[in-house]
């Protein structure tokens, strides 16, 4: 699975934050199996939860809705 991210990219792991990618880079993450995309409040915004197995990692990204697409919410 792959993740490509045009600005700096913020990802929750295990309540800590991370910051594991800046500008158009290619991020691999293995996430075998569970990947989650939750609706919000906001009709426009969604939670990204990628789980890592078996190590039971989840990463959490907040992405919303507008005229590019889905982008990180920051």
């Amino acid at each position: 699975n792959v993740i490509i991210t045009n600005y700096e990219t913020t990802i929750k792991e295990n309540e800590n934050y991370y910051i594991k990618e800046k500008g158009g880079k290619v991020t691999e993450y293995w996430v075998p199996n569970t990947i989650q995309i939750l609706r919000t409040e906001n009709i426009s915004e969604r939670i990204l939860l990628l789980k890592n197995r078996p190590q039971s990692i989840i990463y959490e990204i907040n992405v919303k809705l507008d005229d590019s697409g889905f982008n990180e919410i920051k």
